[in-house]
């Protein structure tokens, strides 16, 4: 992960490029990304009945700053609004609708000012992102997200007057899911745009003793259970589904594990995921990329080429939520 400090050059998409991103899940996990902030460029307003930060957060730190705690360097500090550039740019492609990506970057926006509270100010290394050195984006990267950015200056997501965890992935299994009590914010939204993604469907297949030695990294460590070949894969069972059809609880012989438990030993890109046999192999079919809660970016991208804007993208995914400028 590189990391640096950079000069911000605040007409950015103005002048030449300068030389001088569990909450998403790692480098370039989604589509399209987007830039919260206020004062809205191009005229965008915020919506009927959202606040101005003024009256919502009165006791706002009047700057915001990420602290750069990177070891033998010492610390330093940055501007969240510049740190954002580094950041947005690791979480979408670039090539994304230009409203997607302001979308996305009132997530990364919100992701920073939850981690910071109301001090004002947060260690890089608490907020576990992957950032990108501005010099390494190339011209148009760096005046694309630097637009983005600078047209959703301080604009955050709240709900029920406190920030949301602004959850995103790459693409969902046809559906997002629902947050449960502690997200209530977070309900199911069909993306039938999905199915047309390269990151819908995805295909795998291994040979039972490949299977087995993969799965007995978890079994093992769950009280010393060991799969054999032999048994795969009438032992693994789907003991829970949510209703978007990821795998919440997965039984393999008798213990029981998360549905990302099984993910990842396996490396799968989603939980949305039923296996099988064929030619003596075990294969597993695999819907979607990502965790599939919350912002979807390749479906926002979609809706964003349709003419909408990253406000009506950010509602479609949040519901009741409210856009402050802070």
């Amino acid at each position: 992960m590189r990391k640096t400090i950079f000069a911000f050059c605040a007409a950015a998409v103005l002048v030449p490029y300068v030389t001088t991103l569990a909450w998403s899940g790692g480098k370039k996990t989604g589509g399209a990304g987007a830039v919260a902030a206020s004062g809205l460029a191009g005229g965008a307003g915020i919506f009927a009945g959202e606040e101005n930060a003024a009256g919502a957060n009165a006791a706002a730190p009047a700057q915001r700053f990420v602290i750069l705690d990177r070891g033998a360097g010492g610390e330093s500090q940055v501007d969240v609004e510049e740190y954002l550039i580094g950041l947005v740019a690791c979480q979408i492609p670039a090539e994304y609708e230009l409203e997607t990506i302001k979308a996305q970057a009132v997530l990364a926006r919100t992701h920073i000012y939850k981690q910071m509270g109301a001090s004002g100010a947060v260690m890089e290394s608490a907020l576990d992102v992957d950032y990108e050195e501005p010099q390494n984006l190339g011209v148009e990267v760096y005046r694309r997200i630097c637009e983005a950015v600078q047209a959703t200056r301080g604009l955050v997501i709240r709900y029920d007057g406190e920030l949301i965890d602004p959850l995103f992935h790459r693409v969902s299994a046809g559906s997002t899911r629902e947050g449960g009590a502690l997200r209530p914010y977070l309900q199911p939204a069909e993306c039938e745009n999905d199915y047309a993604s390269p990151d819908f469907l995805h295909e795998f297949s291994w040979t039972k003793e490949e299977l087995a030695v993969k799965l007995n990294g978890i079994t093992g460590a769950a009280g010393g259970m060991t799969v054999r070949p032999e048994e795969l894969p009438q032992v693994m069972q789907v003991a829970e589904k949510d209703g978007a059809g990821y795998v919440t609880a997965m039984q393999i012989g008798a213990a029981i594990f998360t549905g990302e438990e099984v993910q990842f030993a396996l490396g799968l890109p989603s939980s949305c995921y039923v296996f099988g046999e064929e030619d003596g192999r075990v294969t597993c079919t695999v819907k979607g990329s990502g965790h599939g809660y919350g912002f979807d970016q390749y479906g926002a991208n979609e809706r964003a080429k349709e003419g909408w804007s990253f406000e009506e993208l950010i509602h479609f995914f949040f519901e009741n939520i409210v856009l402050i400028s802070e």
